[in-house]
């Protein structure tokens, strides 16, 4: 089974993107995430629209 929540520097080695990069993306509102006590997660199909939004862009 493939992991439903990801941290940010897991999101980052996944996508090839800085953790910076996503946590700028997260606090914009262009990557959702979830809080869990102290703690912020991506939800993996948030993970999934935040990079076809690149092709989006792009196209």
């Amino acid at each position: 089974m493939e992991k439903l929540l990801y941290r940010d520097t897991e999101a980052a080695e996944l996508t090839g993107l800085g953790r910076s990069t996503i946590w700028k993306a997260m606090k914009d509102g262009e990557l959702r995430s979830v809080k869990i006590g102290a703690a912020r997660r991506i939800p993996a199909d948030a993970l999934l629209e935040f990079v076809q939004s690149f092709n989006e862009q792009a196209n």
